[in-house]
């Protein structure tokens, strides 16, 4: 949620965003692949029923148990758009060295080249009741809870998949998240429970 020096979402290219979202989440739904809207796309679109259009990319999520089969419907996207993948370099409780972390899907530019819109993947690793994943350099955390299942949002004629009991989760990762703060920084999210 983060203006910074990144790319910010413009009205001209909205629609992009929203196609690259479309895809990916049409694409999960099919393949009967759990996944949930994160982060600043999940806040835009529960408060203000749009992207943030400060916001730079993209986030959803999917459940570390489902990640060989991410990474094989991933593949039908391929030829449309760039896929790169992330990997932990270390082990910790959560997981091992080598496993799945973010997988960022972009937009392609003249074909070859990365273009400016992304949507990150994070793979969340259940973990003694709670879900972990690694933002930057930060390690999150949440109640695993809201992973189980999900709450829809049918919007423009799509279907997305929510945490369950999004609102509270919203609350438990931003405090007032029914204001909105333009310049947000992530590293003050309060599901944050180390650094890297």
């Amino acid at each position: 949620m983060r203006p910074s020096s990144h790319t910010q979402f413009k009205d001209k290219d909205i629609q992009t965003a929203y196609k690259l979202l479309f895809e990916v989440s049409d694409l999960l739904n099919r393949e009967g692949i759990p996944w949930h809207l994160e982060g600043g796309t999940l806040l835009g679109l529960v408060r203000d029923g749009e992207l943030l259009p400060w916001d730079h990319d993209l986030d959803i999520s999917v459940p570390a148990i489902h990640a060989g089969e991410l990474r094989s419907a991933l593949r039908k996207l391929a030829r449309r758009w760039r896929l790169s993948y992330r990997y932990f370099e270390t082990d910790s409780d959560m997981w091992k060295k080598g496993d799945l972390r973010l997988v960022k899907v972009k937009n392609r530019h003249l074909f070859f080249m990365p273009g400016d819109h992304c949507l990150d993947i994070f793979i969340k690793y259940d973990h003694e009741g709670a879900s972990y994943w690694q933002a930057g350099e930060f390690i999150m955390q949440a109640d695993a809870s809201h992973y189980q299942g999900c709450d829809s949002l049918e919007y423009k004629g799509h279907r997305l998949c929510l945490p369950r009991n999004h609102e509270a989760y919203l609350e438990a990762k931003y405090g007032d998240w029914k204001t909105p703060v333009q310049d947000w920084d992530f590293s003050q999210e309060k599901t944050i429970c180390s650094g890297r």
